[in-house]
């Protein structure tokens, strides 16, 4: 890709992407292992609770692959929305802290950016 166009911002919406299909596939894991217990107890509480876990952390990993897009295009909403998510990723430790300081910096060195 051109130098040019590979910018501050543009690096750290490709992080909150990548942030976010990792999200997916460690959600996907996860729910996968809760089905298990779930379907073996029968109980249709159980089934409602994960399901509803489930369609939170996918609302969760589709906010950071729209932001990062969003990020990537330079759209000026998405520099707040992608600073705030590198913040809440700063949380998953250890992976989610590295990946949020090092987004938050990469947004902080391109805010002047057009």
């Amino acid at each position: 890709m051109n130098q040019k166009l590979r910018s501050e911002t543009w690096t750290s919406g490709r992080l909150l992407r990548g942030f976010g299909w990792f999200l997916l596939g460690v959600g996907t894991l996860a729910a996968l292992f809760m089905l298990v217990p779930a379907i073996s107890t029968g109980r249709a509480e159980a089934l409602e609770r994960l399901a509803a876990v489930v369609v939170a952390w996918l609302a969760v990993c589709i906010a950071y692959l729209v932001v990062g897009a969003a990020l990537k295009r330079h759209l000026p909403w998405a520099r707040w929305t992608g600073f705030a998510l590198a913040c809440l990723a700063m949380f998953v430790i250890p992976i989610g802290t590295v990946v949020g300081w090092i987004t938050v910096s990469h947004l902080i060195k391109g805010w002047r950016e057009p």
